[in-house]
């Protein structure tokens, strides 16, 4: 059964999200690096973190993209795209310690008619933070349409 997305035609400004959660262990945080041949240690060897003084393995930065993507395509449906996105990583996040991701709608407008023509209604543009204990370690914008034909 397919669950209810949002009509993003309908969604109003400082709507919010519902919350997604994620637990990174050892073997997530140790596969993106992998695939994306990120050799930073720090990502999958823990007596590496330690020598830095650090508590635990951290995240690099593709899970963390892919947890804001996640955030709006869970709420929005699979047929949504993204139309740009920001990060800024503000401290880094652990393996072993929860995290939630957080989204509120910043603004529904037309999609540009130059940059996006295979589009159907209005752009959606979302806040999103991410946090890993009482930290609010990622802030994140995310614009994204949904796919079709603009009559």
């Amino acid at each position: 059964m397919t669950p209810p997305f949002a009509d993003l035609a309908q969604v109003p400004v400082g709507m919010s999200l519902p919350s997604l959660h994620f637990d990174p262990t050892v073997a997530k945080s140790a596969l993106t690096p992998a695939a994306t041949f990120d050799s930073y240690p720090v990502h999958y060897d823990l007596e590496f973190a330690h020598r830095l003084g650090l508590p635990h393995m951290f995240l690099n930065s593709m899970p963390i993209l892919g947890l804001v993507n996640r955030l709006v395509t869970d709420w929005a449906g699979p047929d949504v795209f993204v139309i740009k996105h920001e990060i800024a990583i503000k401290r880094s996040l652990y393996v072993g310690i929860p995290i939630r991701v957080d989204g509120t709608v910043a603004a529904v407008t037309p999609v540009p008619d130059k940059q996006i023509p295979l589009t159907t209604g209005p752009m959606v543009e979302v806040d999103v933070g991410i946090w890993s204990a009482a930290d609010k370690c990622v802030i994140a914008s995310i614009s994204i349409a949904r796919r079709g034909i603009t009559k």
